[in-house]
């Protein structure tokens, strides 16, 4: 290896361990499950068998698991090397802990050496060889085209640890997949009634009627349709018909149900409710049961509640038991969580009306009113979070515009390199509120019946990149400027950005505008 390879492969080196320490605390709020990460860190000698016992034994007694995490972070950090960090972001910690996802982005935003990465990303990162490393990007250059990173050429001096962590990862993978089997073959057995109970009372929205009774929550099978209602279809799904016989309930609660093929991981799921059709969007189902979450085949939007009533149950007033996916129950699916189950929400918004819409996402529900433009907002679609308690409250569209026009101009490069103060968070915000709005409207407006579920999905993918970014905004995981817009140039050039309709010159238009950069001859 040459002084010249040698020296960057070093600078780099350094950087990785300076974004470590940056972010311990993150990283530490971020892990929840501590298998395989601290196995990993044990059997790689990254701390002692001591640490690992106490570690492991007050993390699973502690309230306060993040200082547990804290505590094995700083230990590892004594002894710093690349491999440190495929163990952080290896394929199963990951899997356990999803949230750390945010993290990842960032160093690999910042970090341009595939070889400090798992080889699943190396491999992804092998196919981008026109992008230019942040590491030979000038003073003056303008740095957006220059933002992606890159893989300078790879070095063997953690060779030994690679081979070491490949075959440990192999063995974690064969243990993973034998828990998960044997947890969903006795999900049953080992949830109580009093278990199920209390999860089904928890994720009971505010809609459901007072006569809702307790007897209609725990049972299983979906309630009788009205006579008002064609009755429901006899098909594979079930028995060979549709009668709720002792036969059909005993299979039903056996958890032995032909679920037809349905991916229950896909982002939208299809859902039927006695003769209605319809498509979930899981996204939108996550923000709450009160959200228009359901398209029909004829193209309208309806909550579960009101694609119950729909669907002829309106008797029933429990929308988990009688609305059914692949054969089985929203609730059933729920409670194996395979399907995410919706925040309670309490009580109708006091400062929208009902048809009022959020400015973001044009869904109905619990909405919250700037005070200067009287525009809705969803607390969690507004960025930062709408403050509920403040009075006055004014959006971040609103207070942009009140912000002192100054004549000063910047140059890009200092605007990149500031801190993330508050006020440059606040123009960050809006940036991304100026992508994210019409992106949300493309996927519940304008896309056409024809290929819906194909063109949806493309852009469900998009909003969840959005939201990973928004969550790494909100809490604060982006130091400086640059990592921001780092981010969001990664979302512009994802080739699941292709031909739509946003555009990264759109967001360079805006970027400038706000944060007053000079032009450039």
């Amino acid at each position: 290896m040459s002084a010249e390879a040698q020296s960057t492969d070093n600078s780099i080196e350094k950087t990785a361990e300076k974004l470590f320490k940056m972010h311990k605390v993150a990283i530490s709020h971020k892990i929840k499950v501590s298998f395989p990460f601290f196995e990993l860190l044990h059997d790689h000698e990254f701390i002692t068998t001591e640490m690992y016992d106490v570690s492991k034994e007050t993390f699973e007694k502690s309230q306060h698991v993040e200082e547990v995490v804290y505590k094995v972070l700083t230990e590892a950090q004594k002894k710093f090397e690349p491999s440190l960090l495929k163990i952080l972001f290896d394929e199963f910690t990951l899997k356990r802990n999803p949230d750390l996802n945010h993290i990842y982005e960032i160093f690999k935003n910042e970090i341009p050496d595939k070889n400090f990465f798992p080889e699943n990303d190396a491999q992804e990162n092998e196919e981008r060889p026109d992008t230019q490393s942040r590491f030979e990007q000038g003073p003056g250059e303008n740095s957006y085209p220059s933002l992606s990173w890159s893989s300078p050429q790879s070095s063997d001096h953690n060779a030994p640890h690679d081979k070491e962590l490949s075959e440990k990862l192999s063995e974690i993978e064969e243990i993973i997949a034998m828990e998960t089997s044997t947890t969903s073959n006795n999900n049953d057995a080992l949830e109580s009634p009093q278990a199920s109970e209390q999860r089904a009372q928890q994720s009971d929205p505010a809609e459901n009627s007072s006569e809702d009774s307790a007897e209609r929550r725990n049972r299983e099978e979906p309630p009788e349709a009205s006579t008002s209602a064609v009755k429901r279809k006899p098909g594979p799904v079930d028995s060979e018909n549709s009668s709720t016989s002792e036969k059909t309930k005993r299979k039903r609660k056996s958890g032995k149900h032909k679920e037809d093929n349905v991916d229950v991981k896909a982002e939208i799921l299809p859902v039927t409710c006695g003769e209605m059709r319809g498509l979930l969007i899981k996204r939108k189902f996550e923000q709450g049961a009160t959200r228009k979450c359901i398209r029909t085949e004829d193209g309208n939007w309806l909550t579960p509640r009101e694609f119950e009533v729909r669907g002829g149950y309106e008797k029933a007033s429990n929308w988990k038991t009688s609305l059914t996916c692949g054969g089985k129950t929203l609730k059933r699916l729920m409670e194996e969580e395979k399907v995410p189950t919706p925040p309670t929400t309490c009580g109708r918004n006091k400062k929208g009306g009902i048809s009022d819409k959020c400015k973001i996402c044009q869904d109905g529900a619990k909405l919250f009113r700037c005070e200067k433009c009287q525009s809705f907002f969803h607390e969690d679609c507004h960025l930062p979070p709408v403050d509920t308690k403040r009075n006055g409250w004014r959006c971040t569209f609103c207070t942009i515009d009140n912000l002192p026009r100054s004549q000063q101009r910047y140059r890009e490069s200092e605007v990149l390199e500031r801190q993330m103060e508050p006020e440059e968070k606040l123009k960050c915000a809006f940036l991304f509120l100026k992508v994210c709005g019409p992106l949300e409207n493309d996927i519940f407006l304008k896309i056409p019946h024809e290929n819906y579920a194909e063109k949806a999905s493309q852009c469900l993918e998009r909003l969840r990149m959005l939201d990973k970014i928004k969550k790494s905004l909100n809490e604060g995981d982006y130091t400086k400027v640059k990592g921001f817009v780092q981010a969001m140039h990664l979302l512009f050039q994802d080739p699941k950005c292709n031909n739509s309709d946003l555009t990264e010159e759109e967001f360079k238009k805006n970027f400038k505008e706000v944060f007053a950069i000079q032009e450039t001859n």
